[in-house]
């Protein structure tokens, strides 16, 4: 009997190069496009496709998603998720938008300044 095996080193889900097998992790065949303002992603291999777009909010805006497709490996549902992250990924490595963390910051600064100015204004009357 002749088997194919996955190595050990590999997880299930990948195939090993050269078989001719497809590879079928969902985060390897994702592709991601950047036309500013615009982020595009698709699941090479499926009609799954989505776009963002950048705004003055320092997050992305969906604009729209592809169609269904019954034969993909994952569910749309799946794929919005992938695409959502990678997008949000790529907007940050772009300086788009800021990590929670950073915006957390942001706040607490800006609120600080608001109650300086706001004690300024009050010891000014």
């Amino acid at each position: 009997m002749n088997h194919k095996q996955t190595p050990k080193h590999m997880p299930p889900s990948r195939r090993w190069p050269g078989t001719g097998e497809t590879n079928d992790d969902p985060l390897e065949n994702l592709r991601v496009d950047v036309h500013d303002p615009y982020i595009l992603v698709a699941l090479r291999g499926t009609c799954f496709r989505a776009k963002y777009r950048r705004q003055d909010a320092p997050w992305l805006a969906t604009d729209e998603y592809g169609p269904e497709d019954p034969e993909a490996t994952i569910t749309s549902n799946e794929f919005r998720t992938l695409a959502w992250a990678a997008a949000n990924e790529e907007a940050r490595q772009l300086g788009w938008i800021r990590s929670f963390d950073e915006l957390h910051k942001a706040v607490a600064a800006s609120a600080i300044g608001v109650r300086a100015n706001a004690r300024l204004y009050d010891s000014k009357i």
